[in-house]
Formats: structure tokens, sequence, C-alpha cells
């Protein structure tokens, strides 16, 4: 069993930075941090500041949203962080309740989350990826899983389909994660 953090001293970046070492220094095994940009500083650069000051600990989000930030920029961020931590670095992307709420837009669609994600574990392959009309790929590509956070039917069997794993959103009411974990299953 593993047990990670999602809440942290977010007032600088030193700060954080700092925070996720002490986590790290008493046993915790993951960091992650919300990517919401009108919460809190950039994730990317926070998430930078703590791979330079831990060495074991897991970081990533929890999570990232295909509205807010292009898929091709999420790629290229954590792939930054993961050469920072390799190894140690997680995405997790979602429909991006919160931060897309903020700045006055709509949470992507089941359909739009799918696709970042496929678009974004190509780009992390460094295989050429068709971008609107063309080829690109990213030519510092590191390996980072891509998970999804989901709490809904289709959201959970999508997850299943084309994620490395999944964040099941549902509470702790039994009979939820036995459905929630059925829709997983029935996606994969």
């Amino acid at each position: 069993m593993k047990f990670a953090l999602n809440r942290h001293d977010t007032s600088s970046i030193s700060a954080y930075s700092e925070d996720v070492a002490r986590a790290e220094s008493v046993g915790w095994d993951a960091a992650f941090l919300p990517d919401s940009h009108l919460r809190r500083r950039d994730t990317y650069v926070l998430l930078a500041a703590a791979a330079r000051s831990t060495q074991s600990i897991q970081i990533g989000t929890l999570l990232t949203n295909p509205i807010t930030r292009h898929p091709a920029v999420t790629a290229s961020s954590i792939s930054t962080v993961a050469e920072l931590a390799p190894g140690r670095t997680l995405l997790t992307c979602g429909i991006g309740d919160t931060a897309v709420r903020l700045s006055g837009l709509k949470p992507a669609t089941v359909r739009e989350l799918e696709e970042s994600i496929h678009l974004i574990k190509s780009l992390l392959s460094g295989r050429p990826t068709l971008l609107g009309d063309q080829q690109n790929s990213l030519p510092f590509a590191q390996p980072v899983p891509v998970w999804v956070g989901a709490a809904g039917p289709k959201t959970l069997e999508m997850s299943g389909a084309c994620a490395d794993g999944v964040f099941i959103r549902v509470g702790t009411n039994m009979e939820n994660i036995r459905s929630a974990v059925a829709s997983v299953h029935d996606g994969a």
C-alpha cells in the first residue's frame, strides 16, 4: 500500500519544494498537485522545484485537463518534469471541473478527454504524432504514466480502455467502488 498527499503549502515556490521534501523525509510515497491556474502558482514550475529538492517521492498532477492546457503543452511540461524526476513522475488527467469553471469554460467531454490522453501518450512515447494537419514529435520525450481521475461510468470505462491507471473518485460506499471498478474493467 502506498500513501500520497495532494495538499501542500503553495504560498511560494520554495515553500512547496520544502513541503514536498518534508513529506518525503517522513515517508510519504507520493505528492500530487492540482493544475488549477487561478488558485495556485503554475503546477509544472512547482513540480520541477519539488523534483529538484527530492530523491524518491513520486510527484505529479492530480489532475490536469485538456481545456485550460493544450495536450501538447501538457506533454511537454510533464516530460520536462520527468527529466528532473525520472521514474517518479505521474500525470493524472480529468475533465477539469474547478480549473475550467474558474476560467468560465465548460469541462471536457469524455471524448475530448480520451482524445487528449491518446495525444499525450503518443507524444510522451516520442513517436511522430498528428497535430492538426502535420506530424510532430516531442524530441525530449520521457516515459510518464498517464492516469485519469474519474467518477462517472463513461469516464471510468474510457479510463480502463486508454489510461495507465485510474484514480477512482466515487467516495467510500462499497457498492459505488465495486461498480466503478467494474466499469474500469469493462473498458479494459
